[in-house]
């Protein structure tokens, strides 16, 4: 186990500084009022009901071209129209789809599971490899953050009962795979508490049969970081922790058996990992060579950082930064 150091606090006056605690009534009361308020003007403007109209008849339409991810023999994606507006998670072969009526298999049907279970939305699946026979489905109750997470045997399309199966209750945070007997688990409410952000601080290994109360700490960050997410890569074995510092600033972090090691890059880029590689997009200069990037095949060994101009960094925050971006091999 590894605990990361809280960042510097910032005690400056704040009158809005009650809207931190985001679940409190009062806040949610605020976000609501505004909302609302948000709503009813758009709605007043006279392109409204037009255009709302001409989008969701995009949306639904019946001809748009599925999007699919590959997983083993099967093309997988998910689903809305008219008679589905939550969705349907569905799977096809190649040969299928190049059909012009492809054959789907469903997976999850998440309008009925509203109707058996309540509201549900769908946040998304992660399917086992290299077997391709149980996924993780992640679901939530309206849309929110917060969510639920089942394993669903694709052999029989039933979900797998407890103590065998996995399942993470109703909170903020994932699990995900490490291999068949094993996943990664971060959740709000996990007994070292949530961020201040309300969302997981903590990541954790998760044995098969055995009580979640049991998983073993991996490594946890501060309190006042905005949380901690965790991927894994089953084909290459390899683990990544992404510990967000601010909206803009984190770390991403290669779990090694001696535990994490964080990539010496600066904070505010975007890190992207391609089995050996390591790709920044920049938001401040940096010089390449400046630092090594351990942890991945050649840990030890220096990294050598090709550059390639894509705009020179502003310096100002931006989800879509135009910057130079630099790999690592």
């Amino acid at each position: 186990m590894t605990d990361a150091s809280a960042p510097p606090d910032t005690t400056d006056a704040d009158p809005h500084r009650w809207l931190e605690e985001v679940e409190s009534p009062q806040s949610m009361d605020w976000v609501s009022s505004r909302s609302t308020a948000a709503e009813d003007r758009l709605r007043s403007h006279p392109v409204f009901e037009p255009l709302h109209a001409q989008l969701q008849e995009a949306l639904e339409a019946p001809d748009r071209i599925p999007l699919v991810g590959q997983v083993g023999e099967h093309l997988y994606g998910f689903w809305t129209d008219v008679e589905h507006p939550r969705g349907v998670w569905r799977r096809t072969t190649w040969e299928s789809y190049r059909t012009p009526d492809p054959d789907w298999e469903v997976l999850v049907d998440v309008d009925a599971l509203c109707e058996d279970e309540g509201t549900s939305w769908w946040q998304g699946a992660s399917v086992l490899r290299p077997t391709h026979d149980r996924a993780l489905v992640h679901l939530s109750r309206g849309g929110a953050d917060a969510g639920t997470t089942r394993e669903l045997d694709l052999t029989t399309l039933e979900w797998v009962p407890q103590p065998e199966g996995f399942a993470k209750g109703e909170a903020k945070g994932r699990l995900a795979w490490r291999d068949r007997d094993h996943v990664y688990l971060t959740t709000a409410a996990d007994p070292t508490g949530a961020t201040r952000s309300g969302y997981p601080r903590t990541v954790r290994l998760w044995e098969r049969g055995t009580p979640v109360e049991q998983a073993q700490v991996l490594h946890t960050v501060g309190e006042d970081d905005l949380g901690l997410f965790v991927e894994h890569d089953q084909e290459l074995g390899r683990t990544l922790l992404r510990r967000a510092v601010a909206f803009y600033a984190s770390e991403t972090m290669v779990l090694t058996d001696d535990g994490p090691v964080t990539l010496p890059v600066p904070t505010s880029a975007d890190v992207s990992v391609h089995q050996d590689h390591v790709a920044l997009r920049l938001r401040e200069d940096w010089p390449p060579g400046a630092g090594r990037a351990p942890g991945l095949r050649a840990a030890c060994s220096s990294p050598r950082w090709r550059t390639s101009s894509a705009g020179r960094p502003t310096g100002r925050p931006s989800s879509s930064p135009t910057s130079a971006r630099r790999s690592w091999t």
